[in-house]
């Protein structure tokens, strides 16, 4: 997978817990910034969202050449 197709890598998200309190953070331009946590969730969920899209088209045209291979 090629990381220019996304605006996030997988490293740019993380959580921390901290005496049972969780602090969500996400990395932008090498420093980890905290963040709210609907502000995680939506970045996250879009960011996964891309990526199984992706890992689907793939899927899909693999599935396409494999038959016109048989």
């Amino acid at each position: 997978m090629k990381d220019y197709l996304y605006d996030y890598k997988k490293s740019s998200f993380k959580t921390v817990n901290n005496s049972g309190k969780k602090n969500y953070y996400i990395k932008i331009n090498q420093d980890y910034i905290e963040i709210t946590e609907d502000v995680y969730k939506t970045c996250k969920s879009s960011y996964d969202k891309l990526r199984y899209t992706y890992k689907q088209e793939v899927a899909i045209s693999m599935s396409h050449i494999m038959k016109t291979w048989i």
